[in-house]
């Protein structure tokens, strides 16, 4: 027992520290207090649009699909006794769209990136999992995780730069793949971004958006099997991005604040993985939802938060 309270102990805690107030302002919030600057109403609705925008999309393009690729079950133990590790790197193209504010007052049309954005991740496996049948393994097993990367958001699109990002989290395997069964586990992965300020898409300073740092809570359900020699994963997940800031809409007459501005969204993601020796390829594409729908809903040309965009993936993988 002491022997498996030692093992659990990483994994606790790393869940204890995820376990932060998921509660925070929406847009409806920040167009009242824009309003309150004396800004007008589609001008305090785009700005809202651009906060939840790029809060939401930069989250999205730190965190990627899968948490883990190569593989839907928990690292395990090498011979019963030596926890595995794995490192990885990992290279992302996210389509990001946020409204294209021209300061005319008329409401604003869409613009996209595919933003680019590197990652490097460790994970060590520090729990092998209960086996209650000879065929079934790594229930309840536990791998931790390290990643650090950076989104290189355009200038072109109104950025001011790169944002570095570094995060932590916990892999938990409902149970391990084998020949009778598919491997399928749960994550939740915590990522801190760094500071950044947006003037949209024209450049226009008094539009400018300034964020603090944004903080991304992910949780992904995964599922996966080895198929004719390539691993074939898929999943779901979920992303809350958080944010504090500055805003300020054209024709307000101070910057807006705002504490923990939250952007959800939700992702389905697939994924292929060719495996030689330790190593490993893998492929992935991912759909991600759009956010709440607009106030009488969105014509044509106009900016559309609930439009959804894909991401893709490759990543390098190194089983030691």
């Amino acid at each position: 027992m002491d022997r498996l309270t030692r093992r659990l102990r990483p994994a606790a805690v790393a869940l204890l520290a995820l376990a932060a107030p998921l509660a925070g302002q929406d847009r409806t919030d920040l167009v009242e207090r824009c309003a309150a600057s004396g800004a007008g109403a589609i001008a305090c609705r785009d700005a809202a649009f651009g906060v939840e925008a790029v809060i939401g999309g930069v989250g999205s393009t730190l965190s990627g699909g899968n948490e883990f690729p190569g593989s839907a079950s928990t690292l395990g133990f090498r011979f019963g006794t030596t926890p595995r590790v794995a490192a990885s790197l990992r290279l992302g193209l996210a389509d990001v769209s946020v409204p294209a504010i021209d300061g005319t007052g008329a409401e604003s049309s869409e613009t996209s990136s595919w933003i680019p954005s590197l990652q490097g991740a460790v994970a060590v496996g520090v729990f092998d999992g209960f086996r209650p049948r000879p065929t079934v393994g790594g229930v309840l097993a536990v791998d931790l995780m390290a990643t650090a990367g950076v989104a290189f958001l355009p200038s072109g699109g109104g950025y001011d730069g790169a944002v570095p990002a570094f995060g932590y989290g916990v892999r938990l395997g409902l149970v391990r793949e084998s020949f009778s069964l598919p491997g399928v586990t749960a994550s939740l992965v915590r990522r801190h971004g760094g500071s950044l300020r947006w003037d949209g898409v024209e450049g226009l300073a008094a539009e400018a958006v300034e964020l603090d740092g944004v903080t991304t809570t992910s949780l992904r359900a995964t599922v996966g099997r080895e198929l004719m020699a390539l691993g074939i994963q898929a999943g779901l997940g979920w992303d809350r991005a958080t944010a504090d800031g500055t805003a300020r809409a054209i024709g307000g007459a101070t910057e807006v604040a705002f504490d923990g501005f939250s952007a959800d969204r939700v992702l389905f993601f697939g994924g292929v993985t060719a495996t030689w020796l330790v190593t490993q390829f893998h492929g992935e594409l991912a759909y991600l939802s759009g956010y709440e729908a607009r106030e009488g809903g969105a014509s044509g040309g106009v900016y559309d938060p609930t439009a959804g965009s894909l991401l893709a993936t490759l990543t390098f993988r190194l089983l030691l």
